[in-house]
């Protein structure tokens, strides 16, 4: 149920986040589904360290140990680096500290991914905030690769005291050969014990190299198209569900009808007289 519950939500998130042309004019390339991202600007999308001119806002509980992150795409994106700030409003790339490097997120097809995050360290306190980063590279409004980011603001808390859900899911477009374009599981951790340095700028990866990579990412339509169809599977589910839950009512109802004092049948009881026998009785008279 809980599973069902966070694809309503992405489900939701996504719809609201596409238009009529099957774009998303608030997001870049790709963006935080949650926690929250900071508002997105393109003009400053391809600027670090957040890719926005906004200031740190309306920040998110986040818990201080078995944290996700969930990321919405609308356009193939390579060697995604997931990053994180443990100050107040950082200000350079230089204040974030990876968690998932580009050599375990070599790409992100479009559509909803799921990723597990390190528990917070020892050196963190709840209270304490934090900005979450990704820089990733991307073909979106330009035939180059350019490097772009987003940020979202965090505050931490202990996990007992978080009461939020996470919309936490892939669903994102099938490998080739692969019919099923649902799929739930962790995304790979970054487990290389390679001291070679990942930067977006594409020079230490395929995935960047002069738009060569064999991604073929779904359209930005389809991605209104998967939102749409899930929220109409997701409500004729509601629908089936509240129509089996009417039909048990009802059959109870009709037991307890049976078994209360208006279901006994009067002439099955001993020394009682039927209501036709005193009918007759009447007309006689």
């Amino acid at each position: 149920m809980a599973s069902l519950k966070h694809l309503v939500m992405g489900v939701a998130y996504a719809a609201v986040h596409v238009s009529a042309q099957g774009t998303a004019d608030d997001i870049g390339p790709a963006a935080f589904m949650w926690p929250e991202d900071r508002v997105w600007s393109g003009d400053a999308d391809n600027h670090g360290p957040c890719g926005s001119v906004a200031e740190p806002h309306n920040r998110t509980e986040f818990p201080m140990q078995n944290g996700q992150v969930a990321l919405v795409a609308q356009d193939d994106s390579y060697d995604v680096i997931l990053s994180i700030a443990y100050n107040n409003d950082p200000q350079s790339n230089s204040d974030f500290e990876t968690l998932i490097s580009a050599r375990a997120m070599r790409e992100l097809d479009p559509g909803h991914t799921c990723l597990d995050i390190p528990d917070a360290p020892s050196s963190v306190s709840p209270g304490d905030l934090a900005t979450l980063q990704i820089q990733y590279i991307a073909q979106f409004d330009n035939p180059n690769n350019e490097t772009f980011y987003a940020c979202a603001d965090i505050v931490w808390v202990q996990l007992a005291d978080f009461d939020g859900s996470v919309p936490c899911f892939n669903a994102t477009e099938p490998d080739a050969g692969n019919p099923d374009w649902y799929h739930d599981g962790d995304f790979p951790s970054d487990n290389d014990d390679d001291d070679e340095e990942d930067s977006p700028d594409g020079s230490s990866g395929s995935g960047s190299s002069g738009g060569s990579s064999s991604g073929s990412g779904l359209s930005r339509g389809a991605i209104a198209g998967i939102a749409v169809g899930s929220i109409a599977g997701v409500g004729l589910i509601a629908g089936a569900a509240f129509y089996i839950y009417r039909r048990r009512q009802q059959r109870l109802l009709a037991l307890r009808q049976q078994h209360s004092s208006r279901g006994v049948s009067w002439e099955a009881q001993p020394g009682k007289k039927s209501a036709s026998s005193d009918s007759v009785r009447m007309q006689n008279l």
